[in-house]
C-alpha cells in the first residue's frame, strides 16, 4: 500500500466542509505543513523566473490602462493573503500499486473525471510516500500555471459541485470495469495536447473520439460515419444532462450544423482550401469550430456515463 497526495493546479476557494470523500482511497482536503512545503519547493523548482505561487497565495486583479496606439496595455495587481487563506488544495490518497505507469489508478480514474467535469479541476503532479517517486507533466504543469498567473478568473466550488465530480468518477469507475469501450474514449480525451489556440490536429482528434462514442464500421453507403453522426446527436442532444450552446452559429439546425461540421473535417482531413468567408460560413472561424467541439465531446461523454447501455447499444445501430 502506498500513500501520497496529488495537487489540485486551480486556487480553488471551497464554500464547503473539507476534506470530501471522493472514494474509498480520495479524499480532497488542505494540504498538512509537510505537504505544502512540498508542494512550495515544487512550484519554486518548476521555473524559479515565474512566480507561480501567485494565483494560490495572493489576489490577483488584472486593470486595463490606457492603450499605446491600438494594444491594450494590462496592469498586473497582488495583494498577499494571509497563510490560512492559501488557495492550495490536494487529493489525499493511498492505493495498491500496479507497476511503475499504474502508481494510482485512484488517481488516473479522477484525472479522467476532471476532463469532463464542467467546473475547472486537474491533477498538476502527484507525490507518493516513495523517495524519487512521482507523476505528472512538468511541461503541462508550467504552461497551465502560466496561463493561470494571468488570469484574473476566480475558481470557486461549493457543495454541489464536490459532489457533481464525485457523481462522475464513480461513472468512470462504473464504465472501466463494465463498459470498455466508453472507458477507451475517456482515454484518448485525455490523450489530447492542451494547445492554447486552434490547432487542425487536434480538431481531427476531437471528431475522432466523438466517432468513437457514436459509431460503428460503415455497412453500406447509407450508413457512412457523416449520416451516423447526424442522426445520433440529433437523438442524443435532446437527452444531453446540459444543453451544448451552439449560439455562435447563430442557432441552425443541428443536422445542418454537423453536416457542415463534417464537411470541415473531410477538408481537414483529405486537403483543400478551408475559407470562412464563403463555404464554411456558417461555422465562422476554426477556433469557435474547435470551442464547440471540445464543449460537445465533454457533454458527450459525461453523459455516456449517465446512460452507457444506452450509449453501447446506439453505437451498434
Amino acid at each position: 500500500m502506498i500513500y501520497g497526495f496529488s495537487f489540485i493546479g486551480f486556487p480553488i476557494e471551497y464554500d464547503a466542509k473539507l476534506p470530501f470523500v471522493l472514494c474509498e482511497n480520495l479524499r480532497i482536503d488542505k494540504p498538512t505543513e509537510r505537504q505544502l512545503k512540498v508542494l512550495r519547493n515544487y512550484l519554486d523548482d518548476l521555473n524559479p523566473s515565474e512566480p507561480f505561487k501567485d494565483p494560490f497565495e495572493t489576489k490577483i486583479t488584472v486593470k486595463q490602462e490606457e492603450n499605446i496606439g491600438h494594444i491594450p496595455v494590462y496592469v498586473i495587481q497582488t495583494t498577499p493573503r494571509e497563510k490560512k487563506d492559501w488557495l492550495y488544495s490536494v487529493v489525499k490518497f493511498k492505493s495498491t500499486p500496479e507497476g511503475y505507469e499504474n502508481i494510482s489508478p485512484d488517481i488516473f480514474d479522477l484525472c479522467l473525471a476532471s476532463l469532463i467535469c464542467e467546473k475547472d479541476f486537474m491533477i498538476l503532479y502527484s507525490f507518493v510516500n516513495r523517495p524519487g517517486f512521482g507523476f505528472g507533466n512538468n511541461l503541462e504543469a508550467t504552461n497551465h500555471l502560466e496561463q493561470i498567473h494571468t488570469d484574473e478568473k476566480e475558481y470557486k466550488w461549493d457543495k454541489s459541485d464536490l459532489l457533481n465530480l464525485k457523481k462522475i468518477h464513480s461513472g468512470v469507475l462504473f464504465v472501466r470495469d463494465n463498459y470498455p469501450d466508453i472507458y477507451h474514449s475517456l482515454k484518448l480525451y485525455q490523450g489530447i495536447p492542451k494547445i492554447v489556440g486552434y490547432n487542425e490536429l487536434i480538431c481531427l482528434g476531437l471528431f475522432s473520439i466523438i466517432e468513437s462514442v457514436l459509431t460503428h464500421n460503415p455497412k453500406s453507403a447509407t450508413d457512412s460515419i457523416g449520416h451516423q453522426i447526424k442522426t445520433k446527436v440529433k437523438l442524443l442532444s435532446k437527452r444531453f444532462d446540459k444543453e451544448v450552446d451552439c449560439s455562435d452559429f447563430e442557432n441552425v439546425p443541428i443536422d445542418t450544423l454537423w453536416k457542415k461540421l463534417y464537411d470541415l473535417r473531410s477538408r481537414i482531413a483529405h486537403g483543400g482550401k478551408i475559407d470562412f468567408q464563403k463555404e464554411f460560413q456558417l461555422l465562422r472561424g476554426s477556433y469557435e469550430v474547435q470551442v464547440f467541439l471540445e464543449k460537445f465531446l465533454k457533454t458527450l461523454l459525461r453523459n455516456s456515463l449517465i446512460e452507457p447501455q444506452l450509449y453501447t447499444d446506439l453505437k451498434e445501430c
